[in-house]
């Protein structure tokens, strides 16, 4: 707070049940004077869990280093004031603290609870309203990590990232699907995409669109809506790279709304995409890439709903076996993909 602070009272709530699988959390209420004035604040701090298995599997993914970098960059006044110009404010949860040391990760960040924010994750998906404003949030988001990459370099962002993790995942998601679609022609269009599941997760190296900050687990298990579902604010960023922004699109889109969105809204629900970011570009007066037109995102889609194809199938062991989505929401994803061509044409441009 950039000033001395001084704790009257702290008074710490631990959740009875375990939601998350990285990290477990407490709820803090803090009194404090600063400036002779009483002030509290309501947080939740966010610890690494003590598991050996969890912890080999972070350090693995150098999942800590990156949740706290990107918190570092979020909790600077350049990204609030490239938000704020951006009519956003909170896309993300206001960072008060983060500390990596050895296996030890802590960040301290707003209870968004406290401010009115829920999380609302529906087995069935999400409705087009609250996929909407989580594209307005993850674009003015995207529209500050190209314009930091651009003036910074990657370096800003990078953290080292091992997909391999996602092989054994990838593979049993697509075992489960090809069961569900067993005696019908999707049965072997997915048994065919068993071997060549690492060119799936290459999916968005081989399909380049701009390079930005990607959130890399972006689905409605980490973001948290305003009751009225017109706000977002995304957390969890353990998996934040640099990489193609279409990634975060496929992947909310495929694992979080309702079917009838990506089916009947898609030109609405991307146009509400692109505005958002070529709009914070422009009121933070940087210059909008000359390859990001809503054409070019639209041609790049039809190529990166494999990887967001991939990131459901990965996560679909944990979401089947937690009911955090049903069997018919799973049969409409694959039949979606299969009508608009996504499978064939993968395929065909994979025949080795």
């Amino acid at each position: 707070m950039k000033s001395s602070v001084a704790i009257d009272s702290l008074e710490t709530n631990i959740p009875t049940s375990k939601a998350g699988f990285l990290s477990d959390i407490c709820f803090v209420k803090v009194v404090y004077t600063v400036e002779n004035a009483t002030r509290d604040l309501d947080l939740v701090v966010k610890l690494l869990p003590q598991n050996d298995e969890i912890v080999t599997f972070m350090k693995r993914g150098n999942l800590g280093e990156r949740e706290v970098a990107f918190y570092e960059r979020a909790g600077s006044e350049e990204f609030v004031k490239f938000c704020h110009a951006s009519g956003l404010d909170h896309p993300v949860p206001e960072v008060y603290g983060s500390l990596l040391k050895d296996n030890s990760v802590t960040l301290v960040l707003d209870d968004l609870n406290a401010k009115g924010y829920r999380m609302h994750l529906l087995p069935e998906g999400n409705k087009l309203q609250e996929i909407k404003c989580t594209f307005k949030a993850i674009a003015v988001i995207h529209a500050f990590g190209y314009d930091a990459i651009s003036k910074r370099g990657r370096e800003y962002f990078h953290v080292p990232f091992d997909s391999s993790y996602l092989n054994d995942l990838v593979c049993l998601g697509l075992k489960m699907q090809i069961d569900m679609f067993k005696g019908s022609p999707l049965a072997e269009v997915l048994t065919s995409l068993v071997s060549k599941h690492k060119d799936m997760i290459a999916t968005s190296q081989t399909h380049p669109l701009i390079e930005t900050l990607v959130h890399g687990d972006l689905w409605a298990g980490n973001v948290m809506f305003t009751l009225d579902g017109k706000a977002a604010s995304i957390y969890d960023w353990q998996f934040a790279c640099i990489d193609n922004p279409l990634c975060d699109v496929t992947s909310m889109l495929l694992m979080s709304a309702e079917p009838s969105v990506y089916e009947n809204h898609l030109n609405e629900v991307m146009e509400i995409y692109w505005k958002s970011f070529t709009g914070a570009l422009m009121k933070n007066n940087v210059e909008i890439p000359i390859t990001f037109t809503f054409e070019s995102i639209t041609r790049n889609l039809e190529k990166l709903w494999m990887h967001g194809f991939m990131f459901f199938t990965a996560s679909l062991p944990d979401m089947m076996g937690n009911g955090k989505i049903t069997e018919d929401r799973v049969r409409r994803v694959v039949s979606f993909l299969d009508t608009i061509d996504v499978f064939s044409l993968f395929l065909k441009d994979h025949k080795h």
